[in-house]
């Protein structure tokens, strides 16, 4: 059960993700993390290896790209290296600079992270992910509160939270 939820939390985060980080502002080259991207949606072999080597050009060109680090995550997450993930997505974190029409990105950072967390079977760290998460997109991304409730309510349920789980889907509820 908690393998399944960790993975319709991963495809959720994914998808929302996407589409932030592929709007990045023009101020820097993201010539290889758009390739990577394109890799990453055809039907390549070896789409993995090549996203991640581009992803890597990317960085050596701009080393404090969030968005970089968010995909390569993405990656390492999908082939279950966590820990390496969350390696990752902490420098995301700490490289993320708010900048206008460039916010509703940030929660998506600590959605990320709690899915890291819930991985590694660390709840609480995930738990404050989340509440993280939901605290920035009701300021920054309101369309993606409902999402990030959701998560935390069905992590709330894993542990058998069942109270905090079911004010989470009321609260969904309310906004839906």
């Amino acid at each position: 059960m908690t393998e399944r939820l960790s993975t319709l939390v991963l495809v959720l985060a994914l998808a929302m993700a996407a589409g932030a980080c592929s709007e990045q502002s023009e101020s820097h080259s993201d010539y290889y993390l758009r390739k990577a991207y394109e890799v990453l949606d055809g039907d390549s072999d070896n789409a993995r290896e090549e996203a991640l080597r581009l992803i890597a050009q990317q960085l050596e060109e701009t080393p404090k790209n969030p968005y970089a680090y968010i995909l390569r995550a993405r990656i390492y997450l999908s082939d279950e290296e966590n820990a390496t993930a969350l390696g990752d997505i902490n420098k995301a974190i700490r490289t993320y600079r708010r900048k206008s029409g460039m916010e509703e990105f940030e929660p998506s950072l600590y959605m990320w992270r709690a899915v890291a967390y819930m991985q590694l079977e660390e709840s609480d760290k995930a738990l404050a992910d989340f509440s993280k998460a939901i605290e920035l997109a009701r300021k920054y991304n309101p369309d993606n509160v409902s999402t990030f409730l959701s998560s935390r309510a069905n992590l709330y349920y894993n542990i058998d939270d069942y109270a905090a789980s079911d004010a989470d889907y009321m609260e969904m509820l309310a906004i839906d």
